[in-house]
């Protein structure tokens, strides 16, 4: 069962004397059905390589190779997909391109000298090829252009085929030498013994038109000499059982028309009844067949991606070796591989699955690769996927799909420990390029410590395209990260040979010295891949390889595009617009897509018209021809992958390498052009399909890109309406939909050509219809659907608080519009909106307005209208800015009132009483009661972590605050003891939001790290004051020029104990300056107490 959502139909006919029939088929049958897959949300894609082309085989020697590869395309695709028509011609014999020097070398010693001559001018010895072979010479190339290339040709080509056939004999039957292009197209696709179409069904379709009053036909058009031929492939193709064929004959009367016979008005009708009740039928069948369990195909995709980057793999052996070691050793870290883009590393991770899967027996081996599908590309659809498939090893049943990213994270954490306590079985999981992710992942799920029996293996870019490798070197031990560098020599020589060898090539000793003298400059295996492929079309008997010098992985890249135009000489508005067009894509573009989007492009559309390609106009609209199409895309298949978004196979880039080179080549300059045309494709798409009622998965998901990629806002607002969130959220596009309103509003504020009103009407506008929906469609602020929280989740981490201040206070604003809805339902929303208002404004130090925001809420009691949980993060708010503000009591009291609120939410109280235990431990000195608390909350922490990511977080954090705890204490040992165990927690958010910047390079020129400051104070109660004092200046200094976070939480604390030990050394000239410095540090946050212990340390 195939995964594709197009019915891709090939239909395989003579040229000239069917005219008629193609032109029913394109002009009434094929709009029908392509109308009537539309309505359940498939396309139709017909191939007729012959239509719209006049002599195209004759200019193109590919041409026959090309109709091969559409046949052996078809196994891709659903049933039905083969159309065959058969008139009274047996059809066009090519002359053969490539024969095998041993046959031809036969042909030259029997036939006559003049027939010698005329085969011994069109081909030439290659012995390049395994085995030699003779090879069909271009036209131009032995034609001059004084000479009509289409009619020369064409005589050429029947001396050539009329030698050829007379000496027959000479050739295997399995050459198909001297058959027509129509039967060996028929013999690939349904008579052979391997053929394509792998079914017993009926779904091969042959049309056959007899005519009844042949004895009056004098026309050459429809008559022609291979009776005997035709006759037979009718015959066999009668008996055919696997596939089974539908042999329909129809007769026909040619009747002459302005000096030209056509078949009559009458049959005509009936072929096209014919043809549409056959197709309709077999589509049918099929759409009730295609399996939805997009899950279940997961694993085949990523298994396809395998399998084609471990097809050649040399060398590499010690990171094998070590990887070897590392799943049969009882270390518990997770593996990391990193190295520069093209050097390598999903060929890496291909091999090592391939190898595991080889010779580890009893493991399961659980593997993505991020990006190549909709399920592998956010970090929450991996996730989820994960977990599936891991319980689907375990026999359970699938798991609820969590609601949101945090719960996916506890799930998945939960599943990892219930497999390796459950299952005798070892599990290794394998992901390939986390920087691929669409949205950025700080990576959570992946724990410093895996379970037993678990094991995960890791690769990303260095740290320069990124931050997951400076994520993951604080997750994993050293000697578990390898870094892949590029080839050397003796892999490099191996990896052509064996290239060589599977396409049955070799190279002569000029043209390999060359080759390897590239490789020896650049030894990046996607350069080899590169420069290697055009190797292959070197002949022994030219010199191309002299004009091949690119020495950079982007020149190579960029001379293939370049000779796409110039040396297979395509349209080069064709080459440009594909590229720009699939550069300018969300995910890719399906090859349906594509192909109507280039036929709607009238540049390309003029630039390809000439006298060898008449267009097709199917109800008014041009189309490109298919056979235009079919070559480029062939060529540049190998430089494409197949992705799966939205339910569809998507073409994409092979690699990021040859995408930005696209996007840098043919994109940039052209970038709101490609964005407008996308947007005006997919705008004109139906939302939702009319027999299915199924959604349009790909209209949800491109077109709101386009919009804001084009700023086109006007056409963003005009989609973005309830009902389009509505079915966004039904359709399980909950975050992208969010994420799509930020990115509009923050594309338009960074608009400088827009003035500000204009860019507000517009915000208000949008945020107004998001208002809407929560109330029309919701109705809940803590809906399961989509609650205020997912919004802020979503928001309150994207480092912009000022945008989302923005959103907020719109929302907050909003409530006027919305006067005919329940007031009740309204005023939850505002309660909801205000809190989360206040929570951005904490986060930002912005203490004052964030307390007047809370009390207004108390005041009114809005915070009456939330639930428990609610209520308690916002008292837990209330009594955090009275403690960041110098206000105990008022802190003590309102987190008195959280613990209260929290009831059966037990993380949520034990937080609330942390931040009690804080409070009296800073003004008060309560060590015991901060000590018992955080034992109390370790414990519940402890249990709940694998079932709540703030548990799991504040596990981290309290290894923190029991630091500071024994440091104030005096306790250098627990001091010692705690720092450790935080250092080994990097994805502490305490850490991250509180003292150690998310750039960590801020301190790269003084070599301080996040850990500095408690380093230093460890020194302090060791007695080592010079120590500290050098790691307290050199982190203050480095931090305090970071403008951005100066208001820091606890900075005056920083400066308490660096004058500390200032004053303990007597360099009290130093001591009275930096106090002078300290003292004007802003009273908030928690600054103010701070700044009290300093005035005492200076009296």
């Amino acid at each position: 069962m195939t995964s594709s959502k197009t019915f891709r139909l090939f239909i395989s006919s003579t040229f000239n004397d069917l005219q008629e029939e193609r032109n029913i088929l394109q002009g009434e049958v094929f709009p029908e059905i392509k109308a009537y897959c539309q309505s359940y949300g498939y396309s139709f894609e017909p191939i007729d390589l012959r239509w719209g082309v006049s002599s195209e085989a004759g200019l193109d020697h590919k041409a026959m190779q090309i109709c091969i590869n559409e046949v052996e395309k078809l196994v891709n695709y659903p049933k039905p997909n083969f159309l065959i028509m058969l008139g009274s011609r047996y059809g066009w014999i090519p002359a053969p391109t490539n024969i095998e020097a041993l046959y031809f070398e036969k042909l030259l010693e029997v036939v006559e000298a003049h027939e010698k001559e005329l085969l011994s001018k069109w081909y030439i010895k290659d012995e390049n090829s395994i085995p030699q072979e003779y090879v069909l010479q271009a036209i131009n190339s032995v034609l001059d252009e004084t000479q009509d290339y289409v009619s020369t040709w064409s005589e050429v080509e029947k001396k050539i085929v009329s030698s050829i056939l007379e000496h027959k004999h000479i050739f295997p039957s399995h050459l198909h030498i001297g058959k027509s292009a129509t039967e060996q197209e028929i013999i690939k696709g349904v008579l052979n013994s391997a053929h394509i179409i792998q079914t017993s069904d009926d779904s091969v379709l042959c049309m056959v038109r007899n005519i009844s009053n042949i004895g009056e036909v004098d026309d050459a058009v429809f008559l022609e000499d291979n009776r005997e031929k035709l006759n037979d492939l009718k015959s066999r193709l009668q008996v055919c059982q696997e596939p089974k064929v539908e042999y329909c004959e129809l007769n026909a009367k040619l009747v002459k028309k302005e000096e030209q016979f056509k078949p009559d008005k009458e049959y005509l009708e009936d072929y096209a009844i014919a043809v549409k009740r056959f197709l309709k039928e077999k589509i049918d069948n099929e759409i009730g067949q295609v399996s939805s369990q997009t899950e279940m195909l997961e694993d085949k995709i990523h298994e396809k991606f395998k399998s084609e980057r471990a097809k050649v793999f040399i060398g590499r052996e010690d990171i094998l070796e070590k990887i070897q070691n590392y799943v049969e050793s009882e270390e518990q870290s997770p593996f990391t591989i990193y190295g520069e883009s093209g050097v390598g590393k999903s060929a890496l991770m291909a091999k090592i699955i391939a190898t595991m899967e080889e010779t580890l027996g009893s493991t399961r081996v659980l593997y993505r690769f991020v990006g190549i599908s909709e399920l592998s590309s956010q970090p929450k659809q991996l996730i989820d996927n994960m977990i599936y498939t891991i319980e689907s090893y375990m026999g359970d049943e699938k798991s609820v799909t969590p609601k949101d990213y945090s719960q996916s994270i506890n799930l998945f954490i939960r599943t990892l420990n219930r497999f390796s306590e459950l299952s005798s079985e070892k599990l290794v999981i394998v992901i390939d390029a986390l920087d691929q992710f669409e949205t950025k992942s700080s990576l959570e799920w992946i724990e410093s410590q895996l379970p037993k029996n678990i094991k995960i293996i890791l690769s990303t870019l260095p740290s320069e395209y990124g931050d997951y490798y400076g994520i993951l070197k604080t997750k994993v031990s050293k000697k578990n990260i390898y870094k892949v560098e590029k080839l050397n020599v003796v892999e490099t020589r191996a990896i052509v040979d064996e290239w060589l060898k599977i396409n049955k090539k070799k190279l002569t000793q000029k043209q390999m010295e060359h080759l390897l003298a590239l490789f020896e400059k650049n030894a990046l295996p996607l350069y080899l891949k590169i420069i290697f492929d055009q190797a292959l079309s070197w002949k022994s008997y030219d010199n191309d390889y002299k004009t091949l010098n690119d020495e950079t992985l982007v020149e190579a890249i960029r001379t293939y595009f370049k000779e796409l135009e110039v040396k297979h000489h395509h349209s080069k508005m064709l080459v440009e617009h594909t590229l720009g067009y699939l550069s300018a894509s969300k995910n890719g573009l399906s090859e349906h897509e594509l192909v109507s989007i280039l036929s709607s492009d009238y540049i390309v559309m003029d630039d390809i018209s000439n006298p060898y390609h008449k267009l097709i106009s199917t109800s008014g609209v041009d189309k490109l021809p298919a056979a235009v199409w079919s070559r480029l895309y062939y060529d540049l298949l190998k430089y494409f992958t197949f992705v799966e978004f939205d339910g569809v196979s998507l073409i994409s880039f092979y690699h990021r390498k040859i995408k930005e080179c696209s996007r840098d080549y043919y994109y940039r300059t052209s970038k709101e052009f490609y964005h407008t045309n996308l947007l005006e494709y997919f705008w004109n798409q139906p939302l939702v399909h009319e027999k299915s009622s199924v959604l349009n998965f790909r209209k949800l998901s491109e077109l709101p890109f386009h919009c804001l990629k084009s700023n086109s806002y006007s056409k963003f607002i005009e989609l973005y309406q309830v009902d389009f969130m509505s079915k966004k959220v039904n359709a399980g596009q909950k975050e992208n939909m969010l994420h799509e309103l930020y990115e509009f509003v923050e594309s338009l504020l960074n608009n400088e050509e827009l003035n500000v009103e204009y860019k507000d009407e517009l915000i208000e506008k949008v945020v107004h219809t998001l208002f809407s929906f929560f109330i029309e469609k919701v109705k809940d602020p803590t809906s399961q659907l989509i609650s205020v929280e997912d919004l802020h989740a979503t928001y309150v981490f994207k480092n912009n608080a000022k945008l989302y201040l923005k959103i907020l206070e719109v929302l907050v604003a909003a409530k006027e519009t919305q006067s005919e809805y329940n007031s009740n339902v309204i005023d939850s929303y505002m309660v909801a909106f205000k809190a989360r208002k206040g929570n951005v404004l904490r986060r930002e130090a912005k203490l004052k307005e964030a307390n007047e925001l809370y009390e207004e809420i108390i005041a009114n009691d809005g915070i009456k209208k939330l639930h428990n949980l609610e209520q308690s993060t916002i008292l837990y708010d209330v009594g955090t800015i009275a403690y960041l503000r110098g206000e105990p009591e008022k802190a003590l009291k309102f987190l008195q009132e959280s613990i209260n609120a929290a009831g059966d939410g037990e993380v949520s109280r034990q937080m609330s009483l942390i931040k009690y235990g804080q409070v009296r431990f800073v003004y008060y000195r309560d060590y015991e009661l901060f000590e018992t608390t955080l034992g109390t909350a370790f414990e519940v922490f402890w249990k709940s972590r694998l079932e709540n990511l703030s548990a799991r977080r504040f596990v981290k954090n309290l290894y923190a605050l029991y630091f500071d705890l024994y440091y104030a204490m005096e306790d250098v040992e627990k001091a010692k003891l705690y720092l450790e165990k935080f250092k080994n927690d990097e994805t502490s958010v305490y850490k991250s939001i509180c003292y150690i910047p998310q750039d960590k390079s801020v301190y790269e020129s003084s070599g301080c790290t996040g850990f500095t400051p408690y380093e230093a104070r460890i020194n302090i109660l060791e007695g080592n004051y010079e120590e500290a004092v050098d790691m307290f200046k050199r982190y203050i200094y480095d931090y305090m020029s970071d403008s951005d976070r100066v208001n820091i939480e606890f900075m005056a604390k920083e400066y308490f104990d660096y004058l500390k030990a200032l004053k303990e050394l007597n360099r009290m000239d130093e001591f009275h300056k930096e106090c002078e410095i300290a003292l004007k540090l802003p009273d908030e946050p928690l600054n103010e107490i701070w700044k009290r212990e300093i005035l005492k340390l200076k009296i």
